[in-house]
């Protein structure tokens, strides 16, 4: 199992250049919001970092089946 730390530590050198906005513990992932340091006008993308395995992925809400619970726990943060 890895720690928050680390799965951002994973995401920062897979995407230089970019920093979480907002982030999530949910169903076994932490969901990350990036975007660009330097930039005000890049859109803003989603990671998930599997907390067993440290895979990470592109995360997109509106096809989780469970997207109310995501968007309730997203709007708690």
């Amino acid at each position: 199992m890895i720690t928050f730390q680390e799965a951002y530590k994973k995401l920062l050198k897979q995407f230089p250049g970019k920093e979480a906005r907002k982030y999530v513990d949910y169903n076994g992932y932490y969901i990350f919001l990036l975007e660009n340091k330097n930039s005000f006008n890049s859109l803003d993308s989603m990671y998930a970092v599997n907390k067993k395995t440290g895979v990470i992925g592109a995360y997109q809400p509106t096809n989780d089946k469970n997207a109310k619970e995501f968007f309730k726990l997203w709007n708690k943060k």
